[in-house]
């Protein structure tokens, strides 16, 4: 069975997102990196770029970690879910999985990042035709980035800061325990499914900040 033909029979790509290449069952161990090296499939030309990575970890008893093995960005998926998100993974394409428990997911990667994909109804959402970009500076404590704002269609961040920025898209309390997504120093990183939702912050060093845009 090719990667394609077995992506497609894993029922993982609703949003027909360009590129997904289906890259199988990954067993992982509770707490202990795997990593995932891509270099023959980018050799072979199956990989050109990598802008958006799905995981099912709907039997899997624990949260899973995933990240580029070179830049150290990642995204989170909670325990028992399934779904896409946007990450950026860059040459020489390898990417890290963390997990907390020991078991079974599925991956799969596609080269068209997230937001350009349709959305399973088949409708795409109209262009943002406005912005508004701003700063919050870093901190060591829990701190709101962004409030929620029904008008807004998506949200990007630049951590324009040394240290990490643990973001947390959600109402509660950000910290290096509770976050959605990992940005690393001048790392990127755009919201997925158009969320546009309270999220709060936590840096591990309180130096420069994050420059956010919302768009409209």
């Amino acid at each position: 069975m090719s990667d394609q033909s077995a992506f497609q029979f894993t029922g993982a790509n609703p949003q027909g997102l360009v590129g997904a290449l289906y890259l199988g069952p990954q067993t992982l161990v509770a707490n202990v990196v795997s990593v995932i090296d891509l270099k023959a499939k980018s050799a072979a030309g199956q990989i050109s770029t990598m802008q958006s990575v799905y995981i099912d970890a709907s039997i899997y008893p624990g949260a899973v970690r995933v990240r580029d093995q070179q830049t150290k960005q990642g995204v989170i998926f909670a325990a028992g879910s399934s779904g896409w998100q946007p990450l950026l993974i860059k040459e020489p394409f390898a990417i890290e999985l963390i997990g907390e428990a020991s078991g079974v997911v599925q991956l799969a990667t596609a080269t068209a990042p997230l937001a350009l994909a349709p959305s399973p109804s088949g409708l795409v959402q109209s262009a943002a035709r406005a912005s508004v970009p701003y700063a919050i500076a870093a901190a060591l404590t829990d701190t709101i980035i962004a409030s929620a704002n029904a008008r807004c269609k998506g949200r990007s961040f630049f951590n324009d800061s040394a240290g990490t920025l643990y973001l947390l898209n959600a109402a509660g309390v950000a910290s290096s325990t509770n976050f959605s997504v990992e940005i690393p120093p001048r790392g990127y990183y755009e919201n997925p499914f158009n969320y546009a939702g309270e999220q709060r912050g936590f840096w591990s060093v309180a130096t420069g900040g994050v420059r956010v845009t919302e768009y409209f």
